[in-house]
């Protein structure tokens, strides 16, 4: 067992015993370029946290390949681990914006900000496709730090290195709420400035979307030909009835497809991924279409369907293999080889559809505290 393997576990004993044997403490590992630390913190092994700590690791353990040190890899991932932010914290580590944006240390934040106001437009790695302090707050649904956020000055019509606004993150209703009504007075003005030009107002579907959020109707129906696909799919995602069935009597489609995080899904489809049924029943009384998503006990659509087969492939060598195939040992295992140095491991899922077969499978690797991304990709059989 190596140090970085005793550390995930929290085997206590054995990361002792390994530092006794002459185990560096501070030793980096290839992939994410990560301590032990790092990996306890982030799995919440306190008494191991404390043990390498004691045995001299860096509490600060910047230049991990996320960008995150020790404390980022305590708190940005779910679930956060408070304990070890404060533990470290007392050891000498500080807080950055993202970390205490996941805990919701106001002073914090704004000490942060305070000092250094560029805080605000720190980008997170590749590996979280560049988001921006706002999208974080939204992602993991802190609309206090999302109003704090925007009070501090944060842009609310910030992208993502996908081009995504925050609002893109949004999976209930008023989550965003205070970067909407900052996206709604900008369109406001616009508004204001067409009448006195006598011109048609210049919308965006960030527009719309920020008009019906805050509930302005008639500013709404002034940008109505600014609505896209986008906008019916962000609603249905966030949960947004009344938007949802106002979008619908608009002429939105109900089978329009939009690219979500790189995939092409239809509004059903948004709406019961992340379980929004009332949404998902407006859709369907508007004509949306059922097909490959099976019908639940309650009349409405799951994806639950006949399964479909995903080949997860890595490397070999790779230190998060473990990690990786174990996020499958409950039987969606079907088969797996090893060649040319590359792992192939072939999965049966629940998902009605390729899509929404890549979905269930991304969703158990989103859950492993690393960016699984970097090391293994989704491919048909």
């Amino acid at each position: 067992m190596t140090l970085f393997e005793a550390a995930k576990a929290g085997d206590s004993e054995a990361v002792q015993a390994l530092l006794r044997d002459g185990a560096n403490v501070n030793e980096r590992e290839g992939a994410d370029h990560t301590c032990a630390l790092h990996w306890a913190a982030a799995a919440g092994h306190l008494e191991v946290v404390r043990v390498l700590c004691d045995a001299g690791a860096d509490v600060h353990g910047e230049g991990d390949d996320h960008a995150l040190g020790v404390i980022g890899w305590a708190t940005c991932w779910e679930p956060a681990q408070p304990e070890i932010a404060e533990f470290l914290i007392e050891r000498g580590a500080r807080h950055h914006i993202f970390s205490a944006l996941a805990l919701g240390v106001e002073d914090r934040v704004r000490a942060i900000v305070a000092e250094d106001p560029s805080a605000l437009n720190r980008r997170m790695s590749r590996n979280e496709d560049h988001r921006l302090p706002l999208h974080f707050a939204v992602d993991r649904g802190r609309a206090d730090m999302v109003e704090l956020l925007i009070e501090l000055g944060a842009d609310p019509l910030g992208v993502d290195g996908n081009g995504h606004f925050a609002a893109t993150y949004a999976r209930t209703p008023d989550i965003d709420l205070a970067a909407m009504r900052a996206i709604h007075a900008l369109a406001k003005a616009e508004l204001v400035s067409a009448d006195r030009g006598s011109r048609a107002p210049r919308g965006y579907e960030i527009d719309v979307l920020a008009a019906l959020s805050v509930g302005d109707l008639e500013a709404a129906e002034r940008l109505v030909g600014a609505i896209g696909p986008g906008v019916l799919h962000l609603m249905a995602k966030r949960g947004n009835r009344e938007a949802t069935a106002w979008l619908l009597e608009h002429g939105a489609n109900p089978n329009g497809l939009w690219t979500h995080f790189g995939k092409l899904v239809s509004p059903l489809q948004v709406a019961t991924r992340y379980g929004h049924e009332h949404v998902a029943s407006i859709l369907l009384e508007a004509g949306a279409d059922p097909s490959g998503i099976e019908s639940g006990d309650n009349g409405l659509p799951r994806s639950e369907p006949e399964t479909v087969s995903v080949v997860l492939e890595m490397r070999e060598h790779d230190p998060h293999i473990s990690e990786l195939l174990n996020a499958f040992e409950d039987g969606w295992v079907q088969g797996i080889t090893s060649r040319s140095g590359v792992v192939r491991l072939e999965l049966e899922t629940p998902g009605g559809t390729w899509g929404a077969a890549v979905t269930l499978v991304e969703g158990r690797l989103e859950r492993l505290p690393f960016d699984w991304r970097s090391h293994a990709h989704c491919l048909r059989p």
